[in-house]
């Protein structure tokens, strides 16, 4: 990991945190963005309405 930072970014650190920290919050990221779209993207499930109360 510490060659393809080095390679890409000519550093192995950003901001004083290894790539590694970096690359890990990236991916993060994408999972927290792509469960936010899943979860706005369905439909809510129509519900039973009862005319009796219980």
């Amino acid at each position: 990991m510490k060659m393809f930072g080095m390679s890409l970014f000519r550093t192995a650190t950003l901001l004083g945190l290894n790539m590694g920290f970096w690359l890990a919050m990236f991916v993060v990221i994408v999972i927290v963005i792509l469960m936010n779209v899943i979860a706005w993207g369905m439909k809510p499930k129509k519900s039973i309405h009862r005319d009796d109360p219980i």
